[in-house]
């Protein structure tokens, strides 16, 4: 938790704000234009932001910065807009002297950069957008948009709590109470409200066309936040764009294992990108985990393997035994335990075991969301 911080430094716009910039790794410049409501210090605090940021430094010079009024840039001089946020962006890149930069868009920040793309077709390499979006007003009905202003307005705990369910379906209550009271460190309740309306007025439809950067879209199929269908409009009209989707439902793309790797391949220009998602290698006798390898014992693969044969069919513990283990029943608590180890290699994917209490296991597809409660 105490790693080295980025180097911070302050950026003069030409609005009179003062923006906080935090920079770290080697190599070409990635910019990330602010999204949502962040802080430089405690993002890179948080495990997984910090390993998701720290993978994209071993293949270039990552560039984060707070928008004003929120984390440590100075306070916020007038109402944000589309026009406003994209002079932030030129007026940050400028700051780094140089002639060419990618762009990594999160969330709202990737309106920004596609319309600096669209601006500066020269000085763009690469367009990386995630759980992001063209048209703002398609993220939510107008009542609910609304009602969720209203609340942040009136009472930013439980705005900012509404927000960490909305943005963190799937991850344990922990990580949901420490993103809500990032939010609540990171700015007041007047800035958050701004910085929402301001997501839902961004629309960038008409720029699509005009973006020839190399483009990467990637978006969750069920993201609670941004719905894919944002993602599949914003592939279809960039000109050289590609989608990949990933499985689950949260909205913030660092808590998922191998996103960092994932940028990280798309950044290096690698044409055979690690496939997100879960996969069982029968030659290899491991799980594929969002392209990384996770090894299983020879109990675990069985086991697994037998499950995924047996789809949609319960499968008792004695069957287990006499199929994986070759002996009669003995009991049931060394196939739990093995069960519970495979869970725990599955990470996301560890609700694909379904436990049907007095029967066995049961496996219908590998799903994300949280462990089985019954295991």
């Amino acid at each position: 938790m105490n790693a080295a911080l980025p180097v911070i430094r302050f950026v003069a716009c030409r609005s009179g704000e003062r923006v906080a910039t935090a920079r770290h790794g080697a190599g070409p410049l990635l910019v990330c234009p602010a999204w949502w409501v962040g802080h430089l210090e405690l993002d890179w605090q948080e495990p997984l932001f910090r390993r998701f940021f720290t993978r994209l430094g071993e293949v270039a010079t990552v560039l984060r910065y707070d928008r004003p009024g929120v984390g440590m840039s100075g306070p916020s001089g007038r109402p944000r807009s589309l026009e406003e946020e994209v002079a932030i962006l030129e007026d940050v890149i400028a700051s780094q002297n140089v002639d060419r930069v990618s762009l990594l868009g999160l969330s709202c920040g990737g309106p920004p950069a596609i319309a600096f793309a669209s601006r500066h077709p020269d000085r763009t390499d690469h367009l990386v957008l995630a759980g992001t979006y063209a048209r703002g007003s398609a993220i939510a009905p107008p009542k609910l948009r609304d009602a969720l202003l209203d609340l942040v307005r009136a009472h930013w705990g439980a705005g900012s709590r509404a927000l960490a369910d909305v943005f963190l379906p799937d991850a344990d209550a922990e990580l949901r109470e420490a993103f809500s009271q990032l939010q609540r460190t990171a700015t007041d309740a007047a800035t958050a409200a701004d910085v929402l309306t301001l997501t839902y007025a961004m629309d960038v439809t008409d720029l699509l066309p005009s973006v020839r950067a190399k483009t990467t879209v990637l978006h969750r199929r069920h993201d609670r936040a941004i719905a894919y269908a944002s993602g599949h409009a914003l592939a279809l009209g960039l000109p050289n764009a590609r989608l990949v989707t990933l499985e689950g439902r949260d909205h913030l793309l660092w808590v998922q294992e191998g996103a960092g790797d994932l940028v990280a391949a798309i950044l290096s220009n690698e044409e055979q990108l690690p496939e997100p998602g879960c996969r069982l290698d029968r030659e290899g006798r491991c799980v594929w985990l969002d392209g990384q390898r996770v090894d299983l014992t020879s109990l675990e693969y069985g086991t697994l393997a037998l499950l995924i044969d047996r789809t949609g069919r319960v499968v008792s513990r004695d069957e287990l035994l006499e199929t994986v283990w070759k002996q009669a029943h003995s009991g049931s608590n060394v196939v739990d335990a093995v069960v519970r180890s495979i869970r725990k290699k599955l990470g996301r994917f560890a609700a694909s075991l379904e436990t049907v209490v007095g029967h066995g296991y049961r496996f219908e597809g590998f799903r994300a969301g949280g462990e089985d409660a019954t295991s």
